[in-house]
């Protein structure tokens, strides 16, 4: 299988999707920064606002939330039935 097909073709639905290690880890880096920043600027209640957003963020993500999960669903698994459903 080339390159192009293996881009193209949609994941079986029992495959796991595959970890993207190096992205997790500089999303972590950031994250940690990003906290130690608004630590250090506006003290530890901003901390803790920040950790529930993204908190939250994380959930909402993992959730499929938003009219963006039906464009994600097209684009990765090619099925656009939750798209034809929102109109």
């Amino acid at each position: 299988m080339s390159i192009a097909e293996s881009v193209s073709a949609p994941l079986e639905s029992n495959e796991p999707r595959p970890v993207q290690t190096a992205v997790m880890l500089v999303g972590a880096v950031l994250a940690v920064a990003l906290g130690a920043a608004v630590l250090a600027v506006a003290g530890t209640s901003v901390l803790w606002l920040y950790l529930v957003g993204l908190a939250l963020g994380l959930a909402l993500f993992h959730s499929g939330f938003g009219f963006t999960s039906a464009w994600r669903q097209l684009v990765a698994v090619r099925q656009g039935r939750a798209l034809r459903h929102t109109c």
